[in-house]
């Protein structure tokens, strides 16, 4: 058993620092602290058992590693003194503030400083009372009795990661960019397993090369693999800035680019097929020759609703699924939730609530629509927001564009309209006018010809 958790202390504790002596130190004191713990040499010694034989009978180890404990505990002195038990076990009480391994606490300066060495080197907290240190090495000493302390820079990524989440990222992230940073590990999980597991401590730039390279080479792509080393990197950052890691081995990691074929761009639709949606959109409702209305043109009526509504706010589809009525005043409708792909609702991807304007034609739609009596605008008969699938399937067959294309039709349109890049930044609720103008703002032949012909009649 001895042997065991002698190994296990090496795999728990080895790193680059120190020298080969400090190294296999570090293992014994792993091994020392599981299997001879302090608070039960306390009681064995207070039960009778105080020779070196008795001792180690008692916590079935060998004489040599219960000299060893005792050493690394400051109490090699008992192992060839004999004196009664209660002098022992006295002896010990008040020695165990200042043995090692057990810790201590010291008045420095305005506060005070709690000391206690770990498997790992030697931990210090400042407090700014007594009570607050002696808390600290409390815990400190009843997790290493358990057996229970880990290292922080020792956890492995997944367990850091959800710290990261759960502490700093939950109260000031969307929703959407929660789900993002799952949806990171989850990949890295699936594909990229070393380094899922590993310690922090442990991490190396070319393991978290080969962890992007493994994600791409299953299909991801450049857009998916590039998201996921951001948050690989940022969740890095934050274990650099607690003190967990000295670096950040992600800091200068390229993630991979496909050279062989031009990824697909997102791109708006041009003005004839922006003409043959809003033509679609608003034609009337088919009749049958005996008079009844066509109920497969009836079917795809919510369809044909909320992708009019999106073109013409330019909203994100999740944002078009969660409008109520009540959020429909006058002229204007306010924005301030979304449905993911989950029916699950949430805050917008930014976090903020925006009002935007209503075009003539999309007031006429809903005025067709307010007798339905649902709470959501664009509903199923059951009164369910309309599902992102059935959207994104008529905009490919039909149109053979996706759904966020038309918020890029939208923003293109503006902008080649006049409309000023702050204004259109409060209608689209982007953070950074930067990305609206880089990502989506399309310029076309046709702008570059009308430029050219301004430029020239000037």
């Amino acid at each position: 058993m001895t042997a065991l958790a002698h190994e296990i202390g090496h795999l728990r504790t080895m790193s680059l620092i120190g020298t080969p002596g400090q190294i296999e130190m570090r293992a014994i004191k792993y091994a020392v602290f599981r299997i001879v713990p302090l608070k039960q040499l306390v009681k064995a010694i207070q039960i009778g058992c105080w020779t070196l034989y008795e001792l180690a009978e008692h916590f079935d180890v060998d004489e040599r590693f219960m000299r060893q404990a005792l050493h690394i505990y400051g109490l090699s002195i008992y192992c060839t003194v004999t004196q009664p038990t209660e002098y022992l076990s006295a002896e010990l009480e008040v020695n165990m503030g200042s043995a090692r391994g057990m810790g201590t606490v010291i008045k420095a300066g305005n506060g005070w400083v709690a000391q206690i060495n770990t498997p790992y080197g030697r931990k210090t907290n400042r407090a700014k009372s007594q009570r607050e240190a002696r808390e600290w090495l409390t815990q400190m000493r009843r997790e290493m009795d358990k057996g229970t302390y880990i290292e922080l820079s020792e956890r492995p990524l997944y367990i850091w990661w959800k710290e990261w989440m759960d502490t700093y990222k939950r109260i000031t992230t969307s929703d959407s960019s929660m789900r993002s940073f799952e949806q990171s590990i989850n990949r890295i999980k699936r594909h990229a397993i070393e380094i899922w597991d590993c310690p922090l401590s442990k991490l190396t730039p070319p393991m978290i090369q080969r962890a992007i390279t493994a994600i791409h080479n299953v299909g991801m792509t450049d857009r998916t693999c590039a998201i996921t080393l951001t948050h690989i990197r940022d969740c890095l950052n934050r274990a650099v800035l607690d003190g967990l890691l000295k670096a950040n081995p992600a800091k200068n990691i390229k993630p991979p680019r496909t050279h062989t074929a031009q990824q697909k761009r997102a791109m708006p639709l041009n003005d004839e097929e922006y003409e043959k949606l809003i033509a679609w959109c608003t034609a009337p409702l088919r009749i049958n020759n005996d008079g009844s209305k066509d109920l497969n043109d009836l079917a795809t009526r919510p369809i044909r609703d909320i992708i009019l509504f999106i073109a013409q706010t330019g909203v994100r589809c999740g944002e078009a699924m969660a409008v109520r009525w009540t959020d429909i005043q006058g002229k204007m409708v306010t924005i301030s939730k979304s449905i993911d792909t989950k029916g699950v609702e949430s805050q917008t991807k930014t976090g903020n609530t925006r009002t935007v304007p209503l075009t003539p034609l999309v007031m006429a739609m809903l005025e067709r629509r307010r007798f339905i009596g649902h709470e959501y605008v664009f509903s199923t008969r059951n009164g369910t927001p309309i599902g992102h699938t059935n959207i994104l399937k008529h905009m490919r067959s039909r149109f053979g564009h996706t759904v966020h294309e038309l918020r890029h039709t939208y923003i293109t349109r503006a902008a080649r309209a006049g409309v000023n890049p702050r204004v259109l930044q409060t209608i689209t609720g982007h953070k950074n006018v930067s990305v609206l103008l880089q990502v989506y703002t399309h310029v076309s032949e046709e702008d570059k010809t009308m430029a050219m012909e301004r430029m020239i009649g000037s």
